[in-house]
């Protein structure tokens, strides 16, 4: 039991959500306290439910101060909570708002799947989000990515650290306004971090074009505990402009012997191997 603890408060740490920290603690308080209650007829059982109780809830606090303090992205994440928790209340009233106000709408809502499509079709604040379409030009496939809010579409690939590597890609931009942005970074599961950023902005709308460019990984993949828990890292796709479409006909990235070490890079197999996220990276 305590070697689960101990690892599901390590897990919960490294989330760095603090909504998540809070409710934990909660949780655990009230567990104790409650094995302690159902306990208390023996008298025995209840010593030891009070003395775990009394273990369980310093591990879990201690936990959360110590990956508070050992870095600066907890803290700075415990700075924006007061911010963080408006823009959520915001997305659930924009939401609620979305819905058509009938009782039919009330009793059932509107339809398994519509959200997305409500969303789009009703954008109240007149933001929308990202879209990405694996398309086909003939017998060419290619990924059309239509700029809303910042969405990323990320592979994670095996690097070394303190290398060269090539990436190469083809593009078009059907508006000519297009940029794709291909970033190098460390994931900490939702958050990025370390990263390092290559544009390629389309000169010619409507034209497909080839582009080529080198990016380090220097300072990447470097730290690890006990020689082997890395930080892994990922390739994210991303046009900064919104209202804009870029479309991407192929991707390549070379390690310094010349092996392609992206997978489905020509999109021939749909969005396989890739990953979206909706999270900026830093």
């Amino acid at each position: 039991m305590f070697g689960i603890a101990i690892g599901a408060g390590y897990v919960l740490v490294v989330t760095f959500a603090p909504a998540a920290c809070a409710a934990t603690l909660i949780s655990t308080l009230t567990a104790g306290l409650g094995w302690a209650w159902a306990a208390r007829h023996r008298r025995s059982e209840t010593a030891s439910a009070l003395a775990l109780s009394a273990l369980l809830l310093p591990l879990t606090i201690g936990g959360i101060v110590v990956a508070a303090v050992s870095g600066g992205f907890m803290t700075e994440q415990l700075r924006t909570v007061a911010s963080d928790l408006a823009d959520r209340e915001g997305n659930w009233s924009g939401g609620l708002a979305l819905p058509d106000s009938s009782p039919a709408t009330a009793l059932f809502g509107m339809g398994l799947g519509t959200y997305p499509r409500i969303g789009v079709a009703r954008k109240l604040d007149e933001r929308f989000p990202t879209n990405f379409v694996v398309a086909q030009d003939g017998g060419y496939h290619f990924l059309s990515i239509y700029a809303g809010l910042p969405t990323y579409l990320g592979q994670k690939v095996s690097v070394r650290p303190d290398q060269q590597y090539r990436v190469f890609v083809a593009l078009r931009s059907p508006d000519g306004k297009g940029v794709l942005s291909v970033i190098l970074c460390e994931k900490m599961l939702l958050y990025s971090a370390n990263c390092r950023d290559t544009p390629f902005r389309s000169h010619l709308a409507g034209t497909w074009e080839d582009f080529g460019a080198e990016i380090s990984s220097a300072g990447l993949d470097e730290d690890g505990i006990l020689l082997w828990f890395k930080r892994p890292v990922e390739l994210d796709l991303f046009d900064p402009v919104p209202g804009s479409t870029i479309e991407i006909g192929h991707i390549r990235m070379l390690d310094p012997q010349g092996h392609d070490i992206l997978a489905n890079g020509d999109f021939s197999q749909g969005n396989r191997a890739l990953v979206f996220r909706g999270t900026t990276c830093t």
